[in-house]
């Protein structure tokens, strides 16, 4: 674990368990290990299990920001062969429940899949490639922490919570829509996207664009939409804080006069070898909003606190 607030000088500040993946709160770490789910607590070192589910493939999952609940999404008849279900779970006080379980238009991936309490604790979104248009067999739902279905809708997976006042902007049937408790649906400008994650205050939006070729930014307040930069057919976008943006970048890669048996190297940074120079490679960068600068970016992120979309 890194204190990351000075991208000048990472500091290492203590070493986690097997299984690490992500904040639960500021003391508290969530370990997922093959079917265990546990909490392990950075103050004292302390592990307490929360779950063992089945050997059915978990495919999303989130925890509540209190801590205190953990939703989970599960494929649970995909073999030999499509169609698929996969059902949603809510874990409470040792209690295992299904919400929901959706019949699949094709087999998932990880990326297909979203489960993501709101900010407020007060409901659950969940996205998966559904074969219905609303109700229980909807793509994108969102539910109270009771069960109840207060929202559904065509679309995808591809969904977040976002905004000072947290609204759930998803992927909808030919556009990007956002919802609001109590306001109903916007459709916003934007006809389609992948893998959007706010930042940690859900003051911005970063998302690829549906080709998997530019990584986009929406100011969440204004509305104002820009790139910044080629995602190099990137799916990988996540937020380490309020204003840094982890991503990884199309570029051309240049000798760096170290050669192997599969060419030029692209650079450490970029995790693969260049097999002429000025082909097209991957380098990982954080990209300050603040400033609009960039710089190499070498860790392994499972997540960080405060805590983005999941």
């Amino acid at each position: 674990m890194q204190d990351v607030q000075d991208l000048n000088h990472i500091t290492t500040l203590c070493t986690v368990p097997v299984g690490a993946r992500r904040f639960i709160t500021a003391t508290t770490i969530s370990i997922e290990f093959v079917r265990d789910v546990s909490k392990f607590d950075l103050r004292t070192g302390a592990t307490q299990k929360v779950l063992t589910h089945s050997f059915d493939p978990v495919l999303g999952s989130d925890w509540s920001f209190d801590g205190g609940l953990y939703a989970y999404a599960q494929q649970t008849t995909c073999f030999p062969a499509p169609p698929c279900t996969i059902s949603l779970h809510l874990v409470s006080q040792g209690t295992d429940r299904i919400l929901t379980t959706v019949d699949l238009a094709r087999s998932p991936g990880r990326a297909d899949i979203a489960v993501e309490f709101s900010p407020d604790g007060q409901f659950l979104a969940f996205g998966a490639p559904g074969s219905g248009n609303a109700g229980e067999q909807a793509p994108v739902q969102v539910r109270r922490l009771d069960g109840s279905l207060v929202f559904s809708s065509a679309g995808t997976g591809h969904l977040t919570w976002a905004g000072v006042r947290p609204k759930l902007y998803f992927q909808a049937d030919g556009s990007v829509e956002s919802w609001e408790p109590g306001k109903g649906l916007t459709r916003l400008p934007q006809r389609a996207w992948l893998f959007p994650h706010r930042s940690t205050d859900g003051a911005w939006l970063a998302y690829v664009t549906s080709d998997i070729s530019t990584v986009r930014l929406i100011d969440t307040w204004t509305g104002k939409d820009i790139a910044i930069g080629p995602s190099g057919g990137s799916r990988s976008v996540g937020w380490i804080s309020a204003t840094v943006l982890v991503y990884r970048k199309e570029v051309q890669c240049v000798a760096s006069g170290t050669r192997s048996s599969s060419g030029i190297n692209c650079g450490a940074n970029a995790g693969v070898e260049c097999p002429y120079q000025g082909a097209l490679c991957s380098r990982t960068v954080a990209y300050n909003i603040a400033d609009g600068r960039e710089s190499d970016w070498n860790q392994w992120t499972f997540g960080s606190w405060p805590r983005g979309t999941p």
